[in-house]
């Protein structure tokens, strides 16, 4: 397993647990009234009945075949099943606190894009996997999220045997990471919306993406992108930069409880998008170059609107 920062997991799938108490805290949500304010017609035409925005389905690159948004939640399931014992006490450590016995998948599931372009055919199962596209279902205990699983679109091979187990799975198939009490993970994409309208004073004109960054990032720390109706002048806490968008990210800064509205960050604009992987091929060492996505940025950070 490997850790790119205190709370979150990015390879394979085992992670973190926690305690919970009695009052379980509520990870912070919006009314309809709220979110219908904080959109234009357009945007709050694309909610469905239950008040949250309508996805799409993504579409396969290239045609290949992909994990659907019911195969994830039976996937994640059957991953938890077959290694709670030891998958409760990875996300215990990200949570804090323990884990629910009786938990249940979250209502919701979530496409999380690639941050990088289309993967040479060459590149190995694990990180084909691991930093492709993916899902992240939630499992929830009551109205309270408590783990968050990632499932590989390209996860098509993996069987769920008669008893509700998977085998033979590899680096790169799952991840898995504790959700610290009183968030969700990824942030709810509502919350998001009225968070971003109410932080630029702009409305939210359109449905939010959810893309994961490069260098190898994990898919828990994912960024939702907001398109807003006009521009927005914004400084840069990091570069001290202003500058106008009509885009907005908004994402965890530091720690699952810190969400901060985000921007490129100019200071890296120069950083080459091309990335060498390292891995084995039969025991023998190789490269390959990948290349981060041209709209995901190197590096971002975290922004104010700008004040006269």
């Amino acid at each position: 397993m490997q850790r790119r920062s205190g709370w979150l997991i990015t390879t394979l799938a085992l992670v973190s647990l926690g305690a919970c108490s009695d009052d379980l805290p509520t990870a912070p949500r919006v009314s309809r009234s709220e979110l219908h304010a904080a959109l234009t017609p357009a945007a709050a035409a694309r909610l469905n009945e239950s008040g949250h925005f309508a996805f799409e389905d993504p579409i396969p690159v290239g045609g290949a075949s992909w994990v659907t948004r019911v195969q994830a939640r039976q996937l994640a399931w059957a991953f938890w099943r077959t290694f709670e014992t030891d998958l409760r006490r990875y996300a215990a450590q990200d949570r804090g606190g323990s884990i629910a016995a009786n938990l249940a998948i979250c209502p919701r599931v979530y496409f999380v894009e690639s941050g990088y372009d289309v993967f040479p055919v060459e590149l190995v199962r694990e990180y084909r996997r691991g930093y492709g596209a993916s899902w992240i279902v939630g499992l929830c205990h009551g109205a309270e999220q408590q783990v968050a699983i990632s499932v590989s679109v390209e996860s098509t091979d993996i069987v769920v045997d008669a008893e509700g187990r998977v085998n033979g799975i590899l680096p790169g198939d799952f991840a898995l990471v504790g959700v610290v009490p009183g968030v969700t993970v990824p942030t709810e994409p509502e919350y998001g919306a009225v968070f971003s309208s109410s932080r630029a004073h702009r409305r939210v004109d359109g449905v939010p993406r959810l893309t994961r960054n490069g260098n190898r990032a994990s898919p828990f720390t994912a960024i939702w992108t907001y398109d807003l109706e006009s521009a927005v002048s914004l400084r840069g806490t990091t570069s001290g930069v202003e500058r106008s968008r009509l885009v907005v990210g908004i994402g965890k800064w530091g720690s699952q409880t810190d969400t901060r509205m985000l921007d490129w960050n100019p200071d890296s604009a120069a950083v080459v998008r091309e990335e060498t992987f390292y891995f084995f091929v039969n025991g023998t060492p190789s490269t390959l170059v990948v290349t981060r996505r041209a709209d995901v940025p190197a590096s971002w950070e975290p922004v104010t609107v700008r004040t006269p």
